[in-house]
């Protein structure tokens, strides 16, 4: 079976930290997912990295991660490097986040986001994240376009993969009115602290192998001057 599903270009640590499960709720200054809700997104990961390191102390002091752990959860989420579409998720609620949220439910929703700052932001829930067996080189749209690929899901086999069809294609126009949800909603998290932690782990075990594949590379490297000899 054949589907073309959006993507959209995350920098990061994001990308990798969507795809690994740690981050649930993507934020723009605009509604650009209210259109993709209950859709499927792939997700590319742009060139840059995300300005500022808000990331990495959420991560220490509201997640209790230690310095090795976040190298480890990075490392895996930079399996494929830059430039690739890497994985899929489910795009779910857009809302707007008002500035009367309150304190409790903001709180939760920072640490889903993996930022704070949250107010008149839209903001998007993301589940069932999960990585392609083979990313996909294909160059971003800056983040001001939705791409378009094509998904070609195998029965019986748990990793998509995905081929490029149109690049700054617009296959899903954004509404031209946009309803948030009622600011004195409350939000519900969709995501429990097993299915999180399931993730986490999972993540965290693959970076740990990507780390020391990475090692070894080093230490199986000849050195400058052994290569000069070797080329001599």
């Amino acid at each position: 079976m054949t589907l073309q599903v959006g993507c959209l270009s995350f920098r990061q640590p994001y990308a990798g930290l969507v795809l690994n499960g740690v981050k649930s709720i993507e934020t723009r200054w605009r509604p650009l997912l209210s259109a993709m809700e209950n859709c499927t997104l792939a997700i590319h990961i742009a060139q840059k990295d995300w300005e500022g390191d808000q990331w990495r102390d959420m991560l220490t002091n509201t997640f209790g991660m230690s310095h090795m752990q976040i190298e480890e959860l990075l490392a895996s989420g930079d399996r494929f490097g830059r430039g690739v579409v890497a994985g899929l998720v489910e795009v779910g609620e857009t809302w707007c986040c008002s500035d009367n949220v309150p304190e409790e439910d903001l709180r939760e929703m920072e640490k889903a986001a993996v930022l704070t700052g949250l107010t008149e932001k839209h903001l998007t829930q993301l589940s069932n994240p999960r990585w392609l067996k083979e990313p996909l080189y294909a160059r971003g749209a800056g983040g001001r376009d939705i791409l378009v690929v094509q998904e070609n899901i195998h029965h019986f086999s748990e990793w998509p993969k995905v081929t490029l069809v149109s690049q700054r294609a617009r296959c899903l126009p954004m509404p031209t009115l946009f309803k948030p949800a009622e600011k004195n909603t409350k939000i519900r998290i969709q995501r429990s602290q097993s299915t999180f932690q399931s993730f986490l782990r999972s993540a965290l075990e693959d970076g740990r192998q990507c780390l020391q594949r990475r090692s070894q590379s080093l230490r199986t490297r000849p050195s400058r001057t052994k290569r000069a000899m070797i080329r001599k």
